[in-house]
């Protein structure tokens, strides 16, 4: 029956992802070095890369900077000192499939088989995104360190990393998958037994 315990789960596991696909910010990053007026913020959301950037450069550096920058398929334009890109990564995609899993597994409550088999696909395809992008996380700030000395020329740079709430969105929709899957699982084992007792 679709309105089971697991529903209101599998719901709320949609309604999370759903926001996170909307846009919310996962993760950001400030990079600075002490004794410079250079800056850089950099926010990673579901769309992609947003950086902004103070910068005191040359002309040439900043060639150099725009040519690294469009290599990488960035957005990129510069007023005055400060620099903006933006670099598409297409997130939002994995978080609606794992959303779209987790909605067929609702309408497919006729067959509890079908429905368990893709709330568990859901579970693990969300597992390995949270994963995939929790590595991500603590790899990106010494990538970024060694980008911004070429350009900050500060023989320390500290990048401040703080996670935002699409990342914990994200982690909490992992127990509500899960949870709903547990849900299933109890109605196929109380539909076993009663075809026992029969």
């Amino acid at each position: 029956m679709i309105q089971r315990i697991q529903t209101v789960y599998y719901a709320i596991a949609i309604a999370l992802l759903v926001w996170i696909s909307l846009g919310q910010e996962i993760v950001s990053f400030d990079l600075s070095a002490e004794g410079y007026t250079e800056n850089v913020h950099l926010t990673v959301n579901s769309f992609g890369i947003d950086a902004n950037a103070t910068l005191d450069l040359t002309t040439e550096e900043v060639k150099a900077f725009e040519k690294h920058i469009t290599e990488t398929g960035a957005v990129f334009s510069m007023e005055e000192q400060q620099l903006n890109w933006k670099n598409t990564i297409p997130v939002y995609i994995l978080f609606s499939v794992v959303a779209l899993l987790t909605l067929i597994a609702i309408l497919s409550y006729k067959n509890q088989k079908r429905q368990l088999r893709l709330g568990r696909i859901a579970f693990f395809l969300n597992l390995l995104v949270t994963a995939g992008l929790f590595v991500l996380i603590m790899m990106i700030p010494s990538s970024l360190q060694e980008t911004a000395t070429q350009f900050m020329y500060a023989d320390t740079i500290e990048a401040k990393r703080s996670l935002g709430l699409g990342f914990y969105l994200l982690c909490a929709s992992i127990p509500f998958i899960f949870l709903g899957n547990l849900g299933v699982r109890k109605d196929l084992d109380l539909l076993k037994s009663l075809d026992r007792l029969r």
